[in-house]
């Protein structure tokens, strides 16, 4: 989110002789917070809340457009499967979304599910949503192209500068860091898991959680079967309050070698300074039970595994506002579902610190919904 803005803030500010720095407390393209892991799912058919649809439909557009001025690919439609049964979150929602906003999409029952993909074993008393416009974006490379047009575009990005402490001043902001103090007319924080030790107004109403990854290769015999495009992305409501998901091999992904699967929804509560960083073998065995669950000849060995960090909201939605009383632009709470919104994010970002108002339709995500003040008569 961070890296969007910057880009997006570096261009409309041009015009205005105004100059943008991005702080960075570690390298960019780290693997310590919640943007690694090779691949993000992309998907309009929303099930968490209909109203995050027209937010990802501008999201697609901007993704084509980084990809025409970067020259990457980072966004690939390969289609999208998503189970459960018939009255759980994932598959009302999905198609609540669907069918609001004319989204294309298959309703599929277990015996259809079985015909057209035969990898699968969900029981009888399933169906699945199939969307063929979603797919996966690259996390690191869409970090990296937002940060190179940040720079072409006049921006500073300061790296393995630890912000220690900043407050408003009467002119803006003063920033300290352990590379220097910075002052600044607008500040904005997208700090992900770090956010609660530097925004005391939302410090209380997040929970960062731990989230192991996996990556399961499968017998040769199997290989192209578990593969794109034979095999799409999936997710399947577990009943628990969680889901598990995978990712399958394609040619553009970097990484690991197999299939990528984790687990959604219930983690460690961590702190993102301590946390432990290597998945541990119980961790891996409860993935692999579940991606069996589903895809019985998946997950035959580990080829890799990785551990991102969520920061969410009470309610597991977005973040985006003024903050009442510094006046800082805060964002936050994304993870579980943040990255495919993130040059949607930033342009929202951009437009609030340099208009002080966006047309982007963020107020459902409006500090306001949590007990929280901040003026979201700006937010459209």
């Amino acid at each position: 989110m961070g890296a969007a803005a910057c880009m997006h803030l570096a261009r409309q500010s041009a015009a205005r002789g105004a100059r943008v720095l991005g702080i960075e407390q570690f390298r960019c393209g780290h693997a310590r917070g919640s943007s690694h892991g090779h691949s993000r799912v992309i998907r309009q058919a929303y099930f968490e809340h209909p109203d995050y649809v027209p937010l990802l439909r501008r999201s697609y557009e901007l993704f084509r457009a980084l990809e025409r001025d970067s020259g990457e690919s980072l966004l690939v439609p390969c289609g999208a499967l998503f189970g459960g049964r018939a009255d759980s979150e994932v598959v009302r929602g999905s198609e609540l979304a669907a069918r609001s906003y004319d989204i294309p999409h298959e309703m599929l029952d277990a015996s259809r599910l079985r015909r057209r993909f035969p990898q699968f074993a969900l029981p009888d008393d399933h169906v699945a949503l199939w969307e063929p416009g979603a797919g996966f974006v690259r996390p690191e490379a869409t970090t990296r192209a937002h940060i190179r047009l940040a720079v072409a575009a006049g921006a500073r990005i300061l790296e393995d500068a630890c912000v220690i402490a900043w407050h408003s001043t009467d002119s803006g902001f003063r920033v300290e860091t352990s590379r220097g103090a910075f002052s600044c007319a607008r500040l904005v924080v997208t700090a992900g898991a770090w956010t609660s030790s530097l925004v005391r107004s939302v410090a209380a109403h997040l929970r960062v959680t731990r989230q192991p990854v996996a990556w399961f290769e499968c017998e040769d015999v199997d290989r192209a079967a578990h593969s794109s495009p034979q095999l799409p992305i999936w997710l399947v409501d577990q009943h628990d309050g969680t889901s598990v998901y995978g990712i399958p091999p394609h040619p553009t992904l970097d990484g690991p070698s197999g299939m990528k699967v984790a687990l959604h929804g219930k983690g460690t509560v961590s702190n993102p300074t301590t946390v432990e960083r290597g998945p541990i073998a119980e961790e891996i065995a409860l993935i692999r039970d579940a991606v069996t669950r589903v895809l019985p000849r998946a997950a035959r060995s580990v080829s890799g595994s990785s551990t991102c960090m969520y920061t969410n909201s009470p309610d597991g939605h977005f973040i985006i506002d003024v903050d009442a009383t510094t006046g800082a632009i805060v964002a936050c709470g994304f993870s579980g579902h943040g990255f495919k919104f993130a040059p949607v994010v930033g342009e929202a970002i951009a437009d609030l610190a340099i208009a002080g108002a966006t047309s982007l339709p963020i107020g459902f995500l409006a500090s306001s919904r949590l007990g929280l003040t901040g003026p979201s008569a700006s937010l459209a």
